[in-house]
């Protein structure tokens, strides 16, 4: 029997009401995706593109290993 790796999910902490820095960890993508009623390939493309500024004006994204 061959076992096979698999990786764990990247935790996302999403930075919302930025003026008081309000932050909340995700298990994974597509959790964070649903909390915010937005698609996961939004969240993905945010860290593609190496954006810097907030989503929507909004969301701060960071990764979590």
């Amino acid at each position: 029997m061959v076992k096979i790796a698999r990786a764990s999910p990247l935790k996302i902490e999403v930075t919302w009401a930025l003026e008081l820095g309000t932050k909340t960890l995700y298990n994974s993508m597509g959790e964070a995706a649903r909390a915010l009623n937005i698609a996961a390939c939004r969240i993905s493309n945010y860290f593609a593109q190496n954006q810097q500024k907030p989503y929507i004006k909004r969301y701060v994204f960071t990764k979590h290993f």
